[in-house]
């Protein structure tokens, strides 16, 4: 894949909005989207997809990381209008033409 091609995707990734415990969470979740939606590849990203947490969120809003259980996922920034980007891995990205 490449930047300016056209793709379909039914599922993507957003952010979860989770409260910190001290423990390992995911920090993007998949979504099904109703129907399969097409846009134009704009960009390339690594996201941090899961991540320690240690510290106490109640009393300072500063949170460590921990680096040893951190992971990574690259995705694609897809457009499918001019308002946002949605993040797709490529397993999950297929070429569209209009004689598909």
């Amino acid at each position: 894949m490449k930047l300016g091609d056209k793709v379909r995707f039914s599922r993507e990734l957003v952010v979860n909005n989770i409260s910190f415990n001290g423990s390992i969470r995911e920090r993007w979740v998949e979504k099904q989207n109703n129907k399969p939606m097409t846009g134009i590849i704009c960009g390339k990203r690594t996201i941090m997809n899961s991540y320690s947490v240690t510290g106490d969120p109640y009393e300072e809003k500063i949170y460590y990381f921990d680096g040893e259980h951190k992971t990574y996922q690259q995705v694609y920034l897809v457009a499918t209008d001019l308002r946002r980007f949605h993040r797709v891995p490529e397993e999950w990205l297929e070429r569209w033409t209009y004689e598909s």
